[in-house]
């Protein structure tokens, strides 16, 4: 057995006895992100696995990828729709299954074509992926140079005179020079990047706009790249021209409340005391009120999913965790400042991200 092939069998194996501890003999995928985990391939399809086989059913459109992409499955074609369920419905025949996200209607199917033996369990799911195992380390790793090579682009064409809009399209071509790609992220951004100057970088979640750049803007820049499925997410601060020094006081205020953070983000420690570590640092700068976002979130193949590092979050980081460590503030319609790393939990902590945290003034 090839190592390709043993990394996935061992990801199928965790998930099937988390599965199996909630009485479940079965485990039924549909969303892009658990099959990529579970076999490679990123697309439409719905994934069968037991102890003995793992079943991929796809439309005929997705076959031949999916038979190149897709490692150590039998694949299944079917027409979409219907006749994709139906295939499910022959496939789990004698199981009961768990599956995760899946849309009510589809779900409300496959739970009449199967009466009373398939649950929802997302909880299994986020259990089996929140452990980042050696290769997914790996490629948070190379998606961490990457960011910095993209901070370092972004400190080459930042100047006075240039859009938010401008900057964000140069940022997402280089992005895809660079072999990785951009991330839409539906609940906020319409943007793969955000780029906010001046009073738009008061909002966290800024739409790009039309806006020119000036002399004395803040300007926050946060991307989100994808590389080989895993995704990396980091954020600066610059600013154009000499900042002032009530600036520059807010400035590391959040910087010193990010360092804290970072170092604090070990084994064993609670999510919700990392929290309570970076807001008291800012609540001692008299900047509290301002912070008005968690600290951070775990990253992987989503770009928000657990661990969650927010107030009273009682979960333990444990080694192999994945999650970013982002404390801002927000001074209505005049400027933010916001200082983010990915990092991989450890003793000390694996910074992923490795650009500059200084004030760096353009």
């Amino acid at each position: 057995m090839g190592l390709k092939s043993l990394i996935y069998k061992r990801r199928r194996v965790k998930l099937l006895n988390l599965a199996c501890k909630k009485g479940y003999n079965a485990v039924l995928v549909s969303s892009p992100q658990n099959i990529f985990y579970l076999t490679n391939y990123w697309g439409e399809g719905y994934l069968l696995i037991d102890f003995s086989k793992t079943s991929l059913i796809v439309p005929k459109l997705e076959y031949e990828r999916a038979k190149t992409e897709a490692i150590d499955v039998d694949i299944v074609k079917a027409e979409r729709g219907s006749t994709m369920l139906e295939n499910v419905k022959k496939l789990a025949m004698g199981y009961k299954l768990c599956t995760d996200n899946l849309p009510t209607n589809t779900f409300l199917s496959l739970s009449s074509l199967l009466p009373n033996r398939i649950s929802l369990e997302l909880e299994i799911f986020e259990k089996a992926r929140i452990i980042k195992d050696d290769q997914e380390i790996s490629t948070l790793i190379r998606g961490g140079e990457i960011m910095d090579k993209l901070f370092t682009y972004v400190l080459e064409i930042l100047k006075p005179g240039i859009t938010e809009r401008a900057l964000a399209a140069y940022i997402v071509s280089e992005m895809m020079r660079l072999k990785s790609d951009p991330v839409i992220h539906y609940q906020t951004s319409f943007s793969p990047v955000i780029v906010a100057s001046g009073p738009n970088s008061s909002l966290p979640h800024a739409t790009v706009t039309d806006r020119v750049i000036e002399r004395g803007d803040f300007v926050i820049v946060d991307i989100i790249l994808r590389y080989n499925g895993y995704v990396v997410d980091a954020t600066r601060t610059f600013h154009v021209g000499k900042a002032d020094n009530r600036k520059l006081r807010h400035y590391e205020a959040v910087l010193n409340a990010q360092l804290k953070g970072v170092r604090y983000a070990v084994p064993g420690r609670k999510a919700g005391e990392v929290d309570r570590i970076v807001r008291k640092c800012l609540e001692d700068s008299g900047l509290s009120d301002f912070f008005i976002h968690s600290t951070g979130h775990g990253i992987g193949l989503d770009v928000h999913e657990p661990p969650w590092i927010r107030p009273n979050e009682n979960i333990s980081l444990e080694r192999g965790m994945a999650i970013t460590v982002e404390p801002g503030i927000y001074v209505p319609n005049r400027y933010g400042v916001r200082i983010e790393d990915s990092i991989i939990v450890s003793d000390p902590p694996l910074i992923l991200t490795r650009f500059t945290k200084m004030l760096t003034e353009v």
